[in-house]
């Protein structure tokens, strides 16, 4: 998939059989469950081992899309995100803001539960700081996705320039 974004400036992650429901503890909910997140998540860790910022904000905006398109919040894998990536992870930050988004929405979001992970403490530490920021108007009300106000929120940004994102010229 990195050959092929390099060629064709493009992640293609979807694969027709990528979504299968899964019906909750209880067994009254069920949870829709991508294998293309985690896919998108272990592309962006390779971008961070490649030290390819130009591929990880390509991965972020695809990530990001994804939630978009289908109007859900890939939460389960966070434990993944938290364990593989660095405080100043724009892909951690993603999930802490999908985490806000949830605690802090008027309508309820169907979602698996977060599990212990090493960080597990680190994370819900993050989560507080976010409410506190938004409840002090520092950040966007619960009607205003991050995503939508700041399209670079997610992006990481180094003073050198890459050549057309990084790509190969065609």
């Amino acid at each position: 998939m990195y050959v092929q974004w390099l060629y064709e400036g493009a992640i293609f992650s979807s694969f027709p059989d990528d979504e299968t429901l899964e019906t909750l503890s209880g067994g009254h909910e069920t949870y829709l469950h991508s294998r293309e997140i985690p896919r998108l998540i272990e592309l962006y860790l390779l971008g961070s081992y490649l030290q390819d910022e130009a591929f990880r904000n390509a991965v972020m905006d695809a990530l990001v899309d994804w939630i978009e398109t289908k109007d859900r919040f890939p939460i389960r894998e966070v434990g993944m995100v938290f364990e593989h990536t660095s405080k100043s992870s724009p892909l951690r930050q993603l999930f802490i803001d999908l985490h806000v988004l949830i605690l802090r929405g008027p309508t309820p979001v169907r979602t698996a539960k977060v599990t212990n992970f090493p960080g597990i403490y680190e994370f819900w530490g993050a989560i507080g700081r976010e409410l506190t920021r938004t409840r002090s108007g520092a950040m966007p009300r619960e009607s205003e996705v991050p995503w939508k106000f700041d399209n670079c929120r997610y992006h990481e940004h180094s003073d050198r320039k890459a050549k057309e994102w990084g790509r190969i010229p065609k």
